[in-house]
Parts: C-alpha cells; sequence; structure tokens
C-alpha cells in the first residue's frame, strides 16, 4: 500500500498541470472477489477463502484511502473547475436477484451478493465501516473512521444482472 501511495503521489506532482480528475481504482471488487472467492475466475491468487477476500476488499479500500490523500497533496494545480484534485473511484455494480423469488434462500443469496459486491467497498470509503465479518451488521469494532479518507465521486460501470440460486455445499459437488 505504501508503493501504491508514493505512486499516486508521484502522479499528482508530474501531472497535476495537466489532470484534475483522477480514479485511483477500476473495479477494485471484481479484483478482489474473482481473486479470492471466485477460483473459477482465472483471477490470480485463485483462492476461495472468504477471510482473504474480506482482508483484500478492505486493503484496497486502505489504499484508496492512502492515494486520495497523496494526490491531494501533490496535485495543487488547477486546470478545471474539478481542480485541482477530483478524486474517486470507479465501481463496477451488479444488479443481483433471485432466481425463484417465492424462495427465502435464493432471496438471501441475491441479498448477500448485493451487499459483498455493491456496499461492503463503498462502505468503508463513504461511511468508514468496514464489516471485517461479512455478516452485514457493523459491530462497534468495524467502525472505522480513518479508513473515510475521501471519495470526492463514485464512477459507475454497470454490465448486466445476475439471477441467483441458493446452493448448499453439499448441492455443489
Amino acid at each position: 500500500m505504501v508503493e501504491f501511495a508514493k505512486y499516486a503521489g508521484f502522479v499528482g506532482k508530474t501531472f497535476g498541470d495537466l489532470v484534475d480528475i483522477y480514479a485511483t481504482m477500476n473495479e477494485p471488487v471484481v479484483v478482489s472477489f474473482n481473486g479470492y472467492l471466485n477460483p473459477e475466475s482465472g483471477f490470480p491468487p485463485n483462492l476461495g477463502d472468504l477471510d482473504a477476500f474480506s482482508l483484500a476488499t478492505r486493503n484496497l479500500a486502505i489504499a484508496h484511502g492512502l492515494a486520495y490523500e497523496q494526490l491531494r497533496r501533490w496535485d495543487t494545480v488547477s486546470v478545471s473547475e474539478f481542480g485541482p484534485s477530483y478524486v474517486g473511484v470507479v465501481h463496477s455494480t451488479r444488479r443481483f436477484e433471485p432466481f425463484n423469488k417465492e424462495s427465502g434462500k435464493d432471496r438471501s443469496a441475491a441479498r448477500i451478493l448485493e451487499y459483498v459486491w455493491n456496499e461492503l467497498y463503498l462502505n468503508a470509503l463513504i461511511k468508514g465501516e468496514y464489516d471485517h465479518d461479512i455478516d452485514m451488521v457493523i459491530e462497534p469494532d468495524e467502525k472505522l473512521p480513518h479508513l473515510a479518507k475521501g471519495c470526492d465521486f463514485i464512477g459507475v460501470n454497470y454490465y448486466s444482472k445476475e439471477r441467483i440460486r441458493w446452493a448448499d455445499k453439499n448441492s455443489l459437488h
């Protein structure tokens, strides 16, 4: 994370007279979700580990905050009405709907994925809350205001919606 912050500072200092709008990351949840929860995706490190996903996603939020601080510190020249440094992220949003709307399990699975994909990372940036155990409840030790260093905009990429069906561990084999 320190090297990423240094890189952001370098970019802000070097290109500040040319750039006012910065996206620190493009689709960070795509990287953490596919790399740490979806081994079939081909994204490295190709794990299926919820704890590793949670840690990676939190670290991406911290890295954004550090980059935000460095860009704001080192880009001091305004070249537009947004300047001198307007910093955000680009987030890939998805709509998850239950395969069978009458099934409580399908509704629950869709809601969990909606939370993990669309809310977990952004809540860290905007609210300073990070749900480490991903139980959709923010406990006192998950309130981390230092994570909310800044996010001036959220770019949105939207590609698809997905229909979700609950699967027990036994039904996956």
